[in-house]
């Protein structure tokens, strides 16, 4: 019974480090941009890679805000139009 418990121990922990790894190497990855396209007022960034958080998410917009701007022009400030 005893060999039993060290084989199912050894395949859960064994299963919990694959699983670990898998992730860690998702979240590794770099961010790729796939595309970029703009309607009108909008603009759309497609991405591969993105990070799995909010957090990740933001802090990646907040480090790459000025490449952004500077390659795809964007965001792009709304042209303010009044008329009476």
């Amino acid at each position: 019974m005893r060999i039993k418990n060290r084989k199912t121990i050894a395949l859960l922990t064994l299963a919990v480090c694959v699983l670990l790894g898998y992730w860690l190497w998702l979240s590794l990855r770099p961010v790729e941009i796939v595309a970029v396209h703009k309607d009108g007022e909008f603009s759309s960034v497609l991405v591969r890679n993105f990070p799995f958080t909010d957090r990740g998410k933001i802090s990646w917009w907040l480090k790459n805000k000025g490449m952004l701007k500077e390659k795809y022009n964007i965001p792009q400030p709304e042209k303010m139009v009044f008329s009476l």
